[in-house]
Formats: C-alpha cells, structure tokens, sequence
C-alpha cells in the first residue's frame, strides 16, 4: 500500500507538473500568434488567439491553485521523489504576458472604434448612399462576433442596438407600401401596418440568432478539451450576463408598436369612428326594436323612407361601403394579430433559453415585455370599434332579408326546404318549401362571424359570435314565431274546408313531428283564403312558415360546428381559445331554442286543426242525421 502510494504520488507530480508546461508553452504560442495576427489586420484571427491564451492562462491558474492545495496535505514519505512543480505564469514569462497584454488592449480598440464607425455609417446616420449601408451591415456583421471572444458584450450590445434602432427604421420606411391616392383610403393604414410588422419580422429572424450567439450571456467557447471544462468556471465568474436577445425584442417591439398605434390612432380618425360607431348602434338599436320580441313595427326615429332600413343608409352609407370597412378593420385587427402572435412565441423561447443559462436565478428577473403593451390595447380598442359595427351590419342583413320575404314575389321569396341533418326530413318529391329569408338572414350571421375568426382576435371573434347569438335568439327566431302565427291562422279549418285536403297540408311540411306520420305527401296547393282577401297563401307557403323554424335551427347547429372547427384551427390553445369555444356554445343553444320554436308552433297547430276536425265531423254528423229518410236517426 505504501509503494503504490508513493507511485501515485509521484505520478500526480508529473502530470501537474507537465500540465503546467503544456499550458505555458500554449499561453507563449498564442501571445505570438495574436501579435502577429494583429500586425496583419486579421482580427478574427488576433480574436480567437487573445481568448486561446486567457483560456490557457486559467486552466493554468486552476492548476497552480490545485498544486497549493496538495502541498497543504500530509508530506510523502522522504524517499519518494516527486517532481517539482513550477507554476504556469511563471513559465510563461514576463515578456509573453506582456506581449498578450498589449495585443489584447490594442485589439479590443479596433475592433470597437471598427464597430462604432459601422454603427455611425449605417442606415439613417444620413452620411451614405444604399452602398454605404451594405458595407456598414458587413462591417457589423463581421465584428459582432469578436465581441462576445473579446469580453465586449455589454459595450458592443449599446451601439449595436443603435445600430438596430436605424437599420430598422430604414427597413420599415423601405417596405412601407403605397395605400393609394385617397387620404382617407383604409388601404393605407393596412400597407403601413404590413410594412412595419413585416420589417420587424424579418430583423429579428435575421438578427436574433447572432445576437444570442454573440451578445447574450457570459462567453462560452465551442471546443474545450475536459481539463478547460472543468476549470472555465472561474472566468464565466468574470463575465457579466449579458441579455443582448431581449434587448433586441424590446427595440424592436417598441419600434413597431409605436409606428403601428400611430398608424391605427390616424385611420380612427381619418374614417372618424367615434361618429361611426355611435350611429351604427342606434342603427342596431332601432332594427332590435322594430324586429325583436317585443317589437312594435315602427322604430322610434325614423321617418320616411328610414321606416324601411331604420335609418342604415342614412346613418351609415350603403352596405357595400359597410361592408368595405368591416373588411378594412378585420385586415388591420389580423395583421396585428399575426405579428403579436410571432413575437410571443420569440420572447417565450428567449425566456427559455434564459431560464436554462441562469437557473433559479432567472425566476426574478423582468418578462421581456408587459403582458399587455400598449399595441394590445390599441387593437383591443381597435376590436371593439369593429365588432360594434359588425353587429350592426348582421343586423342589416336579417332586416334586408324580413323586408324582402314581404316583398319578393313568391317564385322568388320560395324554395324547396333544405334536406334535414337530423331525423326531421324532407323526403323526395316532397312538396315542403322554405322561405329565402332563412338563407339570406343565416348567410349574413355566417359571412360576420367567419370574418371575424378570419381576424385571429379572440376577444374580438367572441364579442362578433355574442352579437349574433343575441340576433338568433331577438330578433330571427322572434320574426319566425311571428311568421309561423300567420301561417297558422291561415291553415286554421275557419279559413277553408281542409278536411278534403289534409294530404295538401302535411305534405307542405318537412317535420316530422305531431303531423309528419299523417303526411302523404303531394296535393293541391291551392288558395285558402277567406273571401275578399287579395293576398292569398297558399298551403305550401303557409307551412313554409313552419319549416322556416326547423330550417334556421339546422343552419345553427352547422354554423356552431364550423366555428368550433375554427376554434380549435385557428386559434393557439389557451385561455383565449377556450373562452372562446365556450362563447361559441351559445349558437347551439340558440339552435335549440328555434328547434323549441318549431315544436311548440307545430303543436298549436295540430291542436287547433284537431279542435277544427272534431267540430267539422260533429256538424257533418248531425246534418246526416237531420236528413235521414223517415226521419230516422240511427247511428251513423
């Protein structure tokens, strides 16, 4: 045991003593290398042999300090002989270090005063052509990587953020498109807002990954053999953290977020929305009052030929300037969407990648950015502007399509009802109709709540799927209810004698509730009217009034599957996501309250056809018996 101590010992001498010689003579050959290489203007090359040499100086110094450490321990016994140990700097020499010292100062001077020079011939420094500002962006591009090699993090991080803040500047005027002639054109705020969002993408995907190479955090070099490794921690002690990837998403963010509230703050007030959106919800108002539950027929401010619109064209312009604007507003709301989802998803790996480099450490340092900046709440505001006057423009729709059904001729205001998802069917050659005013009242509530998906906000897309519940629930599902009680008061027996066509009558229906099993299909579809009566229905349009229910439901229950598609698509998971699916679970409740509707209105149907069938065979029997042959009054 003692020899193999001693053996051990003797070994451990030898290495640490010829460790000591290898990294001198690396530290000398380095110091050399780098003179010369700054001699000749290679800075990458005087860079990487600076850094060689500091590298083997602390492997050295961690030597030295383990040599201490085992002169400290009980001695060997005196016939062992070990080899002394001479430490590294002091192999290394005064002259080479001295050498290393001045190479090492006179290169972090270039290089920085090369850097600051690039910076201040960069774009928007107004002291070149565009040729200047591509030899600037290679200067730059060249010298940022001898920063992190040369310890300049935290200097080169400042003037290359100055850099940042005027190349990108120049890049978001370069890219700015043309929103056309007209002033007042929305085009414009979209091409601005394209512009801006579209250069600050395109930098940071370009220059974020040097920055987190080169300017981010202690300097940590490619290649180290297990004895650097293990001694390294020594200098990253040395080097400040340095968060040079969040700086640049924080430039680069307040730089588009200030051009971009801009831009928004001037198209509200070129298209004046104030005034916009106060007239488009007393425009919405109005249609609610005339068409809602408790609708009265005439909306109180309208005069005129407003009475027909309730004021939509004199308030608002015609709907195909609506229109024109809810499109305008849904391209700004989703170009900003897109960009605010692009650059979470960056401060979210930055984030990572920070957490990973310091630990524990990391829990108390600042997010990158505020979790509502002020881009958030211009765009919120933004959102409400857009989904006030969606709101109103669905409701335009739903009253084109009531005042159409009562002017339309009936080849036009008619179709054959649409095929039932559900078990309540039409079946072939089935004479059931619809009327178009389900179409065209559900077409618009599908053509604003898609396009306010399109938009990618969630909060936006809620507040426009709320609208359209509440315009389901007040306003169609109240016309149709109030459409089905004149179709039920003209299929009432009082109004013709239907006993002799009750094949007519159910075959005009595409339910198959209360009266689908007595239906044959087929049948007259003459008048019934009461005499004196100029507007006759007949029976298939009278039971349309019915279908029209049945119908509208079933476009609901397809309109709650497609945006509940839309959801789980479109949207990244989330909190907002599933507040908004749970929003969209209201269709289908309006859905069902229509399906409600219908059976409620086919029911009070049939119990009144029913009443009527019974006193009509009452009265049928007691002539017979009045009329018999001697009087006779036997059972019929």
């Amino acid at each position: 045991a003692a020899d193999v101590r001693s053996v051990d010992a003797r070994r451990a001498a030898a290495d640490a003593a010829a460790r000591s010689v290898r990294l001198a003579i690396a530290c000398r050959r380095h110091a050399g290398a780098g003179a010369e290489r700054l001699s000749r203007r290679d800075y990458a090359g005087a860079a990487r042999s600076v850094r060689a040499y500091r590298s083997a100086h602390f492997a050295g110094a961690a030597a030295e300090a383990a040599a201490t450490e085992a002169a400290a321990a009980p001695s060997p016994p005196d016939d062992v002989d070990t080899t002394p140990f001479v430490p590294c700097s002091a192999l290394v020499g005064h002259a080479s270090a001295e050498g290393h010292r001045r190479t090492a100062d006179a290169l972090r001077k270039y290089v920085l005063s090369g850097y600051e020079e690039a910076v201040r011939g960069g774009p928007g420094s107004g002291g070149g052509d565009g040729d200047g500002d591509g030899d600037a962006l290679v200067a730059v591009s060249s010298l940022t990587p001898l920063l992190g090699t040369l310890g300049l993090r935290k200097e080169g991080l400042g003037l290359y953020l100055r850099y940042t803040k005027n190349a990108l500047a120049a890049a978001m005027e370069r890219e700015d498109g043309d929103g056309g002639d007209d002033e007042d054109s929305g085009e414009r705020t979209c091409a601005e807002l394209a512009a801006t969002f579209n250069a600050a993408v395109t930098y940071v995907r370009h220059h974020l990954p040097m920055v987190s190479a080169c300017l981010t955090g202690p300097y940590v070099p490619d290649e180290m053999d297990a004895a650097e490794e293990e001694d390294w921690g020594m200098q990253m002690k040395e080097e400040e953290d340095v968060d040079g990837d969040a700086a640049l998403i924080q430039l680069v963010h307040l730089e588009a977020e200030r051009r971009a509230t801009a831009a928004i703050a001037d198209y509200e007030r070129r298209r004046h929305w104030n005034r916009v959106s106060g007239s488009a919800e007393r425009v919405a108002r109005r249609i609610e009052a005339r068409y809602g539950e408790n609708a009265d027929g005439v909306s109180e401010g309208t005069t005129g030929t407003d009475t027909t619109d309730c004021g939509f064209e004199r308030d608002l312009g015609g709907v195909a300037h609506v229109d024109g604007l809810m499109d305008e507003m849904a391209l700004a709301i989703q170009h900003t969407e897109s960009y605010e989802r692009f650059i979470r998803h960056v401060v979210g790996e930055v984030e990572r990648g920070r957490a990973d480099r310091r630990g524990a450490a990391a829990g108390g340092t600042a997010p990158i950015l505020p979790p509502v900046s002020g881009l958030n709440e211009a765009v919120a505001v933004l959102g409400l502007r857009y989904a006030g006057l969606e709101r109103t423009l669905l409701l335009g729709g739903m009253q084109r399509a009531l005042v159409r059904s009562l002017t339309a001729p009936p080849g036009e205001a008619y179709a054959p009802a649409a095929p039932q998802s559900s078990d309540r069917r039409t079946g072939a050659g089935s004479a059931a109709l619809q009327s178009t005013l389900v179409e065209e009242a559900m077409y618009a509530v599908q053509r604003s709540t898609t396009r306010s998906f399109a938009t990618g906000h969630a909060a936006s897309a809620a507040a426009v799927v709320n609208y359209a519940v509440l315009a389901l629930e007040n306003v169609l599902a109240a016309a149709l209810r109030q459409r089905a009680g004149q179709g039920g008061a003209a299929l009432r027996p009082e109004k013709a004698s239907l006993l002799a066509s009750s094949r007519t009558l159910l075959g005009g229906f595409s339910l198959t509730g209360q009266l689908q099993g007595l239906a044959g299909g087929g049948g007259d579809r003459g008048a019934i009217a009461t005499p004196g009566e100029s507007d006759a229905m007949t029976v298939p349009t009278a039971c349309a009034c019915y279908n029209d229910l049945e119908v509208a439901a079933e476009y609901a229950s397809r309109l709650h599957e497609q945006l509940r598609a839309e959801v789980r698509t479109s949207f990244p998971a989330g909190e907002a996501a599933e507040a908004l699916d749970l929003v969209c679970s209201a269709v289908e409740d309006a859905a069902g309250g229509l399906r409600t509707g219908a059976d409620e209105a086919v029911a009070a149907l049939a119990e009144a056809l029913g009443a009527g069938a019974r006193v009509a065979v009452d009265q049928s029997v007691g002539m017979e018996q009045r009329e018999g042959p001697g009087g006779d009054h036997g059972a019929v």
